[in-house]
């Protein structure tokens, strides 16, 4: 970890000190802080990242072969509920 460079410099980019607390945190809509940007906190940071990993999020795919697995998955967790 960079110190005191937040998210963004984590990865390689920089992020302006003025545009800090211009964009809300996507999170709780708080204003956001440099070193966590786009969020308000390592809190909020780490709510996204679980919404990713926990499939909250997800980017649609028109691909047969993920609709495919989606279906077996769903299949597969209907049956253990029973």
């Amino acid at each position: 970890m960079v110190a005191g460079g937040g998210l963004l410099s984590q990865i390689g980019l920089s992020f302006d000190d003025e545009s800090a607390g211009l964009m809300p945190c996507p999170i709780c809509k708080d204003e956001t802080a440099t070193d966590h940007s786009p969020f308000c906190s390592r809190r909020c940071a780490d709510v996204d990242l679980g919404r990713w990993l926990n499939g909250s999020y997800a980017v649609p795919s028109d691909d047969p072969e993920d609709t495919e697995r989606a279906m077996e998955e769903a299949a597969r967790d209907a049956s253990k509920m029973h």
